[in-house]
This record gives C-alpha cells, structure tokens and sequence, in this order.
C-alpha cells in the first residue's frame, strides 16, 4: 500500500514538474533540433505562396495564455484581400482558397510558421487550438480553462476528428487536454498529428 501510494506521489510530482515548466523546455528542444527541416521548408512555401497570392504570410490576432493576445501566423492560402471569416467554420470548396493552398490546408503545412510564436513563448506545440477573441465567448464557463494554458500548434481536437466536430465536442476536449496535461499525452498527440498530416485530412 505504501509503495502504491509512493509511486502515486512520483507520478503526480513529475506531471507536476512537466506543467510547470517541463514543457516549455520539452517545445524549445523539439523546435530547435528540427529547425534545419521546418526552417527551409517554410522559405519555399512562403515563396509558392506569394508566388499565386503576391503574399507569402497570412496574420491574426487570436487570444493566448492568461487572455493575452498575439499575432497567429500562416502562410497564406486565400486570395490576397479575401474577407475574413470565423476561425471555427471552414467552407467546402471555397472559392477564395487558391489552388496551393487547397493542398497546404489539406497537409496542414499552412499552420507550420506557428512554430515562430513557439520559439517566442507564445504558443506550445500541443495545445486548444488559438481562437480569435470573439470566438473565446463560445467557450462559455470552460474559458477559463482555455486561458489557464497556451494554445497548440496541434492538440486533442485536431487528432479527433478536426473540423468535422461539433464546436461543443472541440471545447470538451480542449478542456480535457488542459485538465490533464502530461509528457505522454503530448507525444501521442504529436504522433497522432503525424499520422493526419500524412493522410492530409485538413480543410
């Protein structure tokens, strides 16, 4: 009983210890080492995309840790000028998607310039996904939760069915991840987004 309760203990200090700032570190080593793929890689669709769009970037405000806010950044997939929609809803065949993106949104590479706002703090590889500050109120009560950790370049909802959920199943999970986050359950989350990539499940 004494050593089930010890290995209790062991386990609660380390989830304790990767919250706290074991992740961080854990985000900061991952970005760093693969930084020689991510790095070029995001030159040459920047350059694709401003090659059919004349703009390589597409930026916007969305809310981080603790409500505050920072500038979300993608390679661009829309027409240059295309107005501006919710970040919940996607459109079958929308028409202001040019034909690059159709695929980059598709393979998800749109998303990987996030990985600058992880290098700068301001998200995490795993995490809720980054909404805009009117899309938060949708949270309800859970925003607080949302609030309580920084949003991921990928996360639970993106490995559980993406954009096909309904936005109450993706505020449940969001609120699942931040109630229980841990080292393994980032490195399935990472491997489980490796495998949608893979499958270009993205819209």
């Amino acid at each position: 009983m004494q050593v089930r309760l010890m290995h209790r203990a062991l386990i609660w200090s380390v989830a304790g210890i990767y919250g706290r700032g074991g992740k961080r570190v854990f985000d900061l080593c991952c970005v760093i080492a693969t930084a020689p793929v991510w790095g070029p890689l995001i030159g040459v669709l920047w350059l694709v995309s401003w090659l059919e769009a004349r703009q390589g970037f597409y930026q916007d405000n969305r809310i981080g840790q603790d409500g505050h806010a920072f500038r979300c950044l993608k390679i661009r997939t829309m027409v240059r000028d295309a107005p501006r929609r919710c970040a919940a809803f996607k459109w079958q065949n929308d028409p202001r998607i040019t034909r690059v993106g159709c695929f980059l949104r598709r393979s998800s590479l749109d998303e990987l310039p996030q990985l600058f706002c992880v290098l700068k703090g301001e998200m995490s590889l795993v995490g809720p996904c980054p909404v805009p500050a009117g899309e938060l109120r949708r949270y309800g009560m859970s925003g607080a939760r949302y609030l309580s950790v920084q949003p991921g370049l990928t996360g639970l909802w993106q490995v559980s069915g993406r954009n096909a959920l309904p936005y109450k199943t993706r505020v449940a999970l969001d609120v699942r991840y931040a109630s229980d986050i841990s080292l393994k359950g980032d490195l399935a989350i990472l491997l489980a987004t490796c495998r949608e990539v893979w499958r270009m499940s993205g819209r």
